[in-house]
C-alpha cells in the first residue's frame, strides 16, 4: 500500500482551489510513476485518474466556492491507499470518515490503465478488468513497483455522470508519455451473434487528451 502519509489527510492547510488542484497534481505525478494496482500476481499501471473530495468545514463555508465537492462518493471508515468500489468504478482512498455533524471523505478514480502496452480506458471497464483478475479470494490493491519511471501528469477536466458532463476543473490526470493514438486500440471481443473473434476499436473519447 501507498505511504499512508501520501494519501491519509493531503489537503491538511490546503484552503485554496489552485493549491488543492496543484496537490492533487503531484499525487498524480506519484501514482503514475511509483504504483499501480495489483491483483492475482498481476499488476495494472495508472494511465488515467480522477479526483474526489469533501469536506464539510470548507464546503459549509462558502458552498458557491466548493460546489465541486458535492459529486463525491460518501465512504465512511476508510484508510488511504484502501479502494472503494461503488457505480462509477474504483476509488484509492483518502482517509475518510464522517458523522452526523461533520465530514472529510473522498479518494481518485481509476478511468484507464494500462495492462503491459494494452490500454483499458473507461472507468468501469478499469473495475471489470481489475476484479475478472482477481482468483482464489484475492482483492486488488495499491502497491509500489519496481523499475520506476517519471511519469508526467498532464491536467485535464472530469467528466462526470451518464452523460460525460464536462466540468472543465481540471481535477482529471493522463499519463503524458501515452501518444494520443494509443487510446483506442483494437481489441479482439467474442461475438455472441456471428461466433467469431472480432477485433474492434474502443469509442473512448480522446477529445481531452491535448498531448502527443
Amino acid at each position: 500500500m501507498i505511504n499512508e502519509l501520501d494519501l491519509k489527510n493531503p489537503f491538511d492547510g490546503i484552503s485554496n482551489y489552485e493549491s488543492f488542484k496543484a496537490k492533487c497534481r503531484d499525487i498524480a505525478g506519484e501514482l503514475f510513476t511509483s504504483y499501480g494496482i495489483e491483483c492475482n500476481n498481476k499488476i495494472f499501471r495508472l494511465a488515467e485518474i480522477e479526483f474526489y473530495y469533501y469536506d464539510s468545514e470548507q464546503y459549509l463555508k462558502d458552498p458557491s466556492h466548493h460546489k465541486w465537492q458535492e459529486v463525491t462518493y460518501p465512504r465512511n471508515d476508510y484508510k488511504g491507499g484502501e479502494m472503494f468500489y461503488h457505480l462509477s468504478g474504483i476509488d484509492i482512498c483518502f482517509d475518510s470518515q464522517y458523522n452526523e455533524e461533520s465530514g472529510r471523505f473522498g479518494g481518485i478514480l481509476i478511468r484507464s490503465i494500462k495492462d503491459g502496452d494494452k490500454i483499458i480506458a473507461g472507468p468501469l471497464n478499469c473495475k471489470d478488468e481489475i476484479l475478472n483478475a482477481c482468483k482464489n479470494g484475492e482483492m486488488p490493491k495499491l502497491i509500489e513497483v519496481s523499475g520506476k519511471q517519471e511519469i508526467e501528469a498532464a491536467q485535464t477536466y472530469r467528466s462526470l455522470g451518464k452523460t460525460g458532463t464536462d466540468t472543465h476543473d481540471g481535477l482529471c490526470f493522463y499519463d503524458a508519455s501515452i501518444k494520443k493514438g494509443n487510446w483506442n486500440p483494437k481489441r479482439d471481443r467474442f461475438d455472441t451473434k456471428t461466433g467469431n473473434t472480432e477485433s474492434k476499436k474502443s469509442s473512448y473519447n480522446t477529445s481531452k487528451f491535448m498531448s502527443v
